[in-house]
């Protein structure tokens, strides 16, 4: 199916909070995509404020949900605004920015002809990065060695090696 409008051009809705340089990323995927950002306006909708780590400025905010949505072809969001097929009949593709959709399940969305995508996976590499570095932080007793630096305190301590260890994986990748 292909996702443009009689115009050419590509309606992209930002409907998270996103920072300014990644909307431009999006932007300039192809010249025929147009990004809308109303990240503002969804979490007022959705009752969902602003959370400390979202600090991206909304400069659209003024802008009404309504008429965003009316020309939106897709959108990228966590949480969606109500009637959402009602309210954006060129709806062609929306694309999550979790990895899972529990919350879309059953729901009109879920069962319309619009593709969803997710972002499956996107935590494979950092996981497996921060599980490592967790690895090496205990067994070369690093937050001991954090703490005593906050109390002032030298106190060695013997580190342990991760050679010769059993690794048990409690979960697979999907």
């Amino acid at each position: 199916m292909p996702i443009s409008t009689c115009e050419g051009k590509v309606n992209v809705l930002v409907a998270r909070w996103l920072e300014e340089g990644y909307r431009r990323q999006i932007a300039a995927v192809d010249p025929r995509v147009r990004v809308f950002y109303a990240a503002e306006q969804v979490a007022a909708e959705t009752k969902r404020p602003r959370s400390p780590i979202d600090l991206a400025p909304d400069e659209g905010a003024h802008v009404e949900l309504d008429s965003l949505l009316r020309e939106a072809e897709v959108i990228y969001g966590l949480r969606f605004p109500e009637n959402i097929l009602e309210r954006a009949p060129h709806l062609k593709w929306v694309q999550t920015s979790s990895a899972g959709v529990d919350t879309l399940v059953g729901t009109k969305l879920w069962q319309s002809d619009v593709i969803l995508t997710t972002t499956s996976g996107i935590h494979v590499v950092p996981m497996r990065e921060h599980v490592l570095g967790m690895m090496l932080m205990f067994v070369r007793h690093a937050h001991v060695y954090f703490g005593n630096k906050q109390d002032r305190v030298w106190k060695q301590q013997i580190p342990d090696l991760l050679c010769g260890k059993t690794l048990g994986v409690v979960g697979l990748e999907g």
